[in-house]
């Protein structure tokens, strides 16, 4: 079990002031939003909405942060969900809120999560984007939805650290989704303004349960404020509790249409990924990326070894229209639309893989350029309306003609995009 317990914060105006120590009070001793009655749970929620950055996702794991609130009392055959929450990484958070004065907030509340969880995990990405539409519409006028990827693309702030990595396109999001849906990996949170010991306890116990794919958590909001003075008030969050696993094996069964049957054992090193908040080590070099080649697809080493010299060569020379660089599973070539901003194009995948990528062009407006794009992929890879990249196994039956696709964007797409 993982305890951190928040000190009191401390009031300075300035260095030479003598500092106030501020008070923690409970809802009973903070207004509502309406300003008429001590809080309730539906203040709290209506706080964890506005302001999703209060909740510590990334000390679970950065593919859960940043987050957005997609659904709130969803209605389930098991009971209202509170809020659901969707990272831009398409990762689901269910959230359930409890106040120390609500009896639930020691027992019940553990059980109620672990039945939400396992609800969610049985939804699909449609579902998931038709629960949000109904929030998102209701609760913002005039907003129009046009979609679940659309809505976590605008709405997610994104930081310096994404400069090399644009937003992930829509049909990657959609697999993301519904994988993450399918094998349950699903972030279920209890927040509350304080957390019962018993709670605590029943939490460390289901996490320890084997086989369990979802991860429960545990998160305190102390409310604090001046010494006699009604606002403003300082909200201070710490986790209580979460989980630490070292490795978690994932058994993917599929039955094609004819009936064959695939089995693919996985196993996650969860101490680098999901659980801890250490995401998997970002590829920085050209001879790190070969190593993960060789572990995931050797037999693709020698033709993705051609197409990574062949974008690097590209890279080289192109005076600075281009540049190559690394993410976590990826070797990519990209666009320096200006100096903060680079969108990606072609890329690389470390399990044997080469995708074209046009929906960040799209963005920047270059209708000219993904059709130019789109024009010389035809045939060899087919990007499905409005899904914005299509991708392909590099084999010796096609690696000629990905070679030369790579060297017709070359010739053909860079003079359009040196007029910039």
């Amino acid at each position: 079990m993982n305890r951190n317990k928040s000190s009191s914060p401390v009031w300075l105006e300035t260095i030479s002031q003598t500092p106030e120590v501020l008070e923690r009070i409970t809802p009973n001793q903070w207004s509502s939003l309406r300003e008429d009655r001590s809080a309730s749970e539906l203040d709290l929620q209506e706080f964890l909405v506005k302001c999703p950055d209060v909740l510590p996702f990334q000390e679970f794991s950065s593919v859960f942060s940043p987050a957005i609130c997609i659904g709130r009392e969803v209605s389930t055959p098991v009971g209202p969900i509170d809020l659901i929450y969707i990272s831009d990484q398409g990762r689901i958070v269910v959230v359930e809120t409890k106040l120390h004065k609500n009896p639930e907030s020691r027992r019940e509340v553990v059980a109620q999560l672990l039945d939400y969880c396992s609800y969610v995990s049985e939804w699909n990405y449609r579902k998931l984007s038709e629960i949000a539409k109904d929030f998102i519409t209701k609760r913002y006028s005039g907003v129009k939805y046009d979609g679940l990827h659309s809505f976590v693309t605008r709405s997610v702030p994104r930081s310096e650290e994404d400069l090399y990595e644009p937003p992930m396109d829509e049909d990657r999001f959609i697999f993301e989704v519904d994988r993450n849906l399918q094998r349950g990996e699903i972030l279920g949170l209890i927040v509350g303004d304080s957390i019962n010991e018993r709670v605590v306890t029943l939490v460390e116990y289901a996490n320890a349960r084997p086989g369990m794919a979802l991860e429960l958590g545990l998160v305190e909001l102390a409310f604090f404020r001046r010494p006699n003075e009604k606002s403003p008030l300082i909200v201070v969050p710490s986790i209580v509790q979460k989980t630490s696993i070292i490795a978690r094996t994932v058994v993917d069964v599929r039955v094609d249409s004819l009936g064959a049957v695939t089995v693919n054992v996985e196993e996650k090193d969860e101490s680098k990924s999901v659980i801890t908040g250490k995401s998997k080590p970002m590829i920085s070099s050209e001879e790190q990326f070969f190593e993960y080649v060789r572990e995931r697809a050797p037999d693709s080493e020698t033709h993705l070894r051609k197409l990574a010299n062949q974008l690097l060569s590209m890279a080289e020379n192109s005076g600075g229209v281009y540049e190559v660089y690394f993410r976590v599973s990826s070797l990519n070539l990209g666009w320096r639309e200006n100096p903060q901003q680079i969108r990606r194009m072609i890329s690389i995948w470390t399990s044997g893989a080469i995708s074209l990528s046009v929906l960040y062009l799209k963005s920047a407006d270059r209708e000219d350029v993904t059709d130019k794009m789109e024009e010389l992929a035809k045939g060899l890879l087919s990007i499905p309306e409005g899904r914005g990249s299509a991708e392909i196994h590099v084999s010796q039956s096609n690696i000629d003609r990905i070679a030369k696709l790579i060297k017709d964007i070359e010739t053909q797409v860079t003079p359009m995009l040196e007029k910039m």
